[in-house]
């Protein structure tokens, strides 16, 4: 069986070449074009991001000890398997495994074997393609497993969109080419895609292929659209078609098909006590595609609160010791739905989403469902950066999901740290000028305090009408009302926080310096500044994101902080009364919330 086919890249790209191979040795030249050509002597090497495979992982979730590596390829080539692996000095270490001189006129298959008894079960296999002639060409590997698999898997990806129609496309058709109209693929008969499409945007005919199913949905968020697709996959198993996996995936990625193959055949190998384990995507940057946001995640309690910890943040994958990082196990609770896959033993129509509209309904079901989550290197998306995606409306969201899935663990949450929560959110709008989302907080927090009833009487968009009403746009910068320049913002996001006491109590006796006049203009990101004097006596708040060069402009008022505060006093003095036995009926209706019966009435 093959366990992971090696990626080459269609085109050659020097910004992503080394998420996929790394050129040294000689003087030769090497050509890509869906085959590697090459043209005097070169070396390629594979301990990539894109391309190594994971030594303890499928050791360790599908007991594989004996691995053999197929190269398809024409000319003289010396082939090399190596285990690449850090010692704890940090030390990289590369074992040669087997090697072997293949000597083709045409295009013949060459094979190299590795036995984990006889190797570390840790760090990655990689191989090396060095060619020794004049010329050559390498038009395929892959790494197999003589063991048969333990069970079939069928997988219904689970899209969700909005206003997405040119990436849908694009992905339908990378789909139907890589499996849904290739028979000679093994997902051919056991992959279908199941689109939600929540605002009614998408025509048939610009999805239409074997095994595609268009809904269209009302606009009820990501939670609502997800939950259409599980709907539908479990409708599709009631007439038999026998889906065992929903893969749930955003509507603004981009992917390389591998990675749905490599999530196939992880879930057909996996032994049996971790067969109910979900399989998680790592997420890049669509605008720097080297870059990885994250691969795990956990949502943990510190201080009484539970926060988000995201792990391997930020690290340039190109390089090989963030890929032999990445193998590392992480403490990771939680997968988010650009790429998530999810067991249909799990995925039952009596245990679906939380009608949350969007945020925290991933983490939400995660976290109920205690999800373990598998983590492969080279199965990921390319996603539009979170942080060109500022909506001020979001915080609505944010705040009062953050309140019904705190309450809901079992851990739970108490009410002095919940109001420690909403406290210190309100408080940073306030010096960040931020006014709307001090006031949609507050609303958050009131939309909590009516309990389960008001998710089973909301109108979905009818609300989301309501709060995207207050949501800020973003503009060019040359379009501020401000002079403005760069320069600003960079110097004040290299300011330093000064924490010293004095300062503090004067911000507090005077408002932030709200009290006195104003003396200088501040730029920060539109997520905001991160301490109180940083914003001291700014009479103007600009926020501007570098990738889009885009933001908006904020100017402080005496009258709407006091119109906060008034508002404010007087729902803490609400969420103190009701805060318990809120919490209680929570939990002991939310099942009431996420059965097909309770989400019909709502799509």
């Amino acid at each position: 069986m093959i366990l992971q086919n090696v990626v080459l890249p269609t085109q050659k790209d020097e910004k992503t070449q080394k998420l996929y191979y790394r050129v040294s040795g000689g003087r030769g030249k090497v050509s890509i074009g869906g085959t590697m050509v090459f043209a005097g002597r070169r070396r390629v090497v594979f301990d990539t991001y894109m391309n190594c495979f994971s030594v303890a992982k499928w050791y360790r979730y599908a007991g594989l000890r004996e691995i053999s590596l197929e190269v398809a390829l024409r000319g003289t080539f010396l082939l090399k398997l190596i285990h690449v692996y850090r010692k704890k000095d940090g030390t990289i270490v590369r074992d040669e495994q087997a090697a072997v001189r293949a000597e083709s006129g045409e295009k013949k298959t060459f094979s190299l074997a590795c036995s984990f008894a006889q190797a570390p079960r840790c760090g990655i296999l990689a191989f090396s393609a060095e060619n020794l002639g004049e010329e050559g060409e390498l038009y395929a590997a892959a790494y197999t497993s003589a063991q048969p698999p333990r069970r079939p898997v069928k997988i219904g990806i689970g899209i969700c969109t909005y206003r997405r129609e040119e990436y849908i496309k694009a992905n339908v058709e990378r789909l139907k080419k890589a499996f849904l109209e290739n028979e000679s693929s093994p997902l051919f008969e056991n992959l279908q895609v199941f689109i939600s499409d929540n605002a009614g945007t998408l025509a048939a005919k610009d999805v239409c292929a074997r095994g595609v199913h268009l809904f269209r949905n009302k606009n009820t968020g990501g939670s609502g659209g997800f939950t259409r697709t599980m709907i539908e996959v479990n409708a599709a198993n009631d007439a038999g078609a026998g889906f065992t996996h929903i893969l749930l995936m955003d509507d603004d990625v981009s992917f390389e098909t591998e990675s749905i193959y490599r999530t196939y055949s992880m879930l057909r190998m996996l032994r049996e006590e971790y067969r109910n384990r979900f399989v998680g995507g790592a997420m890049f940057r669509i605008e720097r595609p080297w870059l990885q946001y994250a691969s795990g995640e956990r949502w943990r309690k510190a201080d009484g609160l539970w926060e988000y910890e995201t792990f391997n943040l930020d690290r340039d994958m190109r390089k090989l010791f963030h890929v032999l990082d990445n193998e590392q196990p992480v403490p990771g609770n939680y997968q988010g739905w650009w790429y998530c896959a999810v067991p249909m033993t799990v995925c039952r129509k009596d245990n679906l989403s939380l009608p949350l509209f969007i945020k925290v309904d991933d983490i939400e079901y995660s976290m109920r469902n205690k999800a373990e989550i598998i983590l492969l290197n080279g199965v990921n998306v390319w996603h539009e950066s979170f942080e060109t995606k500022y909506s001020s409306a979001n915080e609505y969201y944010s705040v009062r999901n953050y309140l019904i899935a705190a309450t809901l663990l079992r851990d739970g949450i108490r009410g002095e740290d919940a109001a420690k929560y909403v406290r210190r959110n309100f408080v940073r709008y306030l010096y960040n000028y931020k006014y709307d989302e001090a006031e949609l907080t507050l609303l958050a927090v009131k939309d909590f305090l009516r309990g389960p009833e008001f998710l089973r009487e909301t109108d979905f968009e009818k609300k989301n009408k309501e709060i995207m009403a207050k949501n800020r746009k973003m503009i060019p910068a040359e379009e501020f009302p401000v002079k403005f320049d760069k320069q600003l913002y960079e110097r004040c996001m290299a300011a330093p926080v000064r924490r010293a006491r004095l300062k503090k109590l004067f911000a507090l006796v005077t408002l932030n310096g709200l009290l006195l006049p104003s003396r200088k203009i501040v730029s920060f990101s539109p997520w905001g500044a991160w301490s109180y004097t940083q914003t001291f006596r700014a009479e103007y708040f600009v926020a501007y994101e570098p990738t889009t060069k885009k933001g908006f402009v904020l100017r402080r008022s005496l009258r709407r902080f006091l119109r906060c505060i008034f508002m404010f006093f007087r729902t803490a003095r609400l969420f103190r009364k009701q805060y318990g036995q809120v919490s209680a009926l929570w939990k002991e209706q939310y099942r009431e919330l996420i059965d097909e019966e309770s989400w019909l009435k709502i799509l």
